[in-house]
């Protein structure tokens, strides 16, 4: 009303005193300011019905008393809301002082079937007409969202994949250091596994440090440009040299990155911090772990089999520089896993 006299003020001019004419135009013009209400309503009402949202005459009525804000019809829906929606998705029913206790059937989790629980974790809602006992109220096609801590429980599920992606990869360089110092790589080697460690750490991805190692596998522009020229003995020796060069790298790299299960499947034992972390994301990472050791050895195998030459000499210079820096059990150990051939194990030991 005091809004209706101060605009008819300012409509009819009046400067300081407000008269019968300014109190009729204020009427008028609330009078006008509900009718503008009703008619949005009605205008809205086919897109109400379309969305789904069923309202009584009685909540049409006070959306058009207290206009498009909403928070009057929240504040008067909210004991029906409850009833219908909040009390189906509670463990602990409401107290019988409860005014919504009288309108609707007591209701717990358990009426929710359990088949459902995991679409609507993974979708990210609840809809209303998954519950059985309430298929035909009027609500039953309104959505809910979920609870804000779900995403935040995936955000900390996240940097938990995260820190302990890291750990993985950290635990994979302290063994290609260790394996350097044993002598079963050189030191370009070792440079290439940790600098694909380092990037992989900033992504966060094992499959980015498998990655970036297969990529040293592919033959060098230089190399594919000397095979044109094969006929040439003096350029025919260095295409050798260079393609055996690339063969013993590969097999380095592959090996190295074979070797590290060990330390990576005793992360656990390393790091008992870790240790509160849930199985499922425990599980992703070994899976994904045990991919890529599962590829590393198919393709030693095959490295074996298409390089039996190129396999021979590598594997005896591996062995004899571990029998410098270690013992002849370790080449026992290796013999018996089935890398180390009978014709390598025999020559080493003769």
């Amino acid at each position: 009303m005091i809004t209706g006299i101060i605009l008819a003020q300012t409509l009819v001019g009046t400067k300081v005193t407000i008269v019968a004419l300014d109190f009729a135009f204020s009427i008028i013009l609330y009078i006008a300011l509900h009718v503008g209400r009703l008619l949005s309503v009605i205008i809205l009402y086919p897109f109400i019905n379309w969305s789904g949202v069923r309202l009584s005459w009685k909540e049409y009525t006070i959306l058009t008393w207290s206009g498009l804000r909403g928070k009057k019809l929240v504040e008067e829906m909210d004991s029906q809301r409850r009833s219908n929606i909040y009390r189906q998705l509670t463990i602990t029913p409401d107290s019988p002082s409860s005014p919504s206790s009288y309108f609707s059937p007591k209701t717990t989790i358990t009426d929710v079937e359990l088949k459902e629980i995991l679409t609507i974790y993974e979708n990210n809602y609840v809809p209303i007409n998954i519950v059985p006992s309430q298929q035909n109220t009027s609500h039953q096609d309104v959505v809910l969202p979920m609870i804000e801590n779900l995403s935040h429980d995936r955000t900390q599920n996240e940097n938990f994949r995260n820190e302990l992606t890291i750990r993985f990869l950290t635990a994979l360089s302290v063994d290609y250091e260790k394996q350097w110092y044993l002598g079963m790589i050189r030191r370009r080697t070792l440079y290439i596994l940790i600098k694909s460690v380092e990037k992989a750490k900033h992504q966060h991805s094992l499959k980015l440090h498998w990655k970036l190692i297969v990529e040293h596998f592919r033959f060098s522009k230089w190399l594919l440009n000397l095979m044109r020229f094969d006929y040439i003995n003096w350029i025919n020796e260095q295409f050798h040299k260079l393609l055996f060069d690339n063969i013993f790298r590969t097999i380095e790299l592959t090996l190295a990155f074979h070797s590290a299960r060990t330390r990576v499947d005793n992360i656990r034992i390393q790091f008992p911090e870790l240790a509160n972390i849930d199985e499922r994301i425990w599980h992703e990472i070994l899976q994904e772990t045990h991919l890529y050791h599962l590829t590393a050895i198919y393709m030693l195998l095959d490295l074996q089999q298409s390089y039996e030459v190129c396999w021979r000499i590598h594997m005896t210079k591996r062995c004899a520089q571990m029998l410098l820096k270690y013992e002849s059990k370790a080449i026992t150990e290796i013999y018996e896993t089935g890398i180390l051939g009978e014709t390598e194990y025999s020559y080493i030991l003769g």
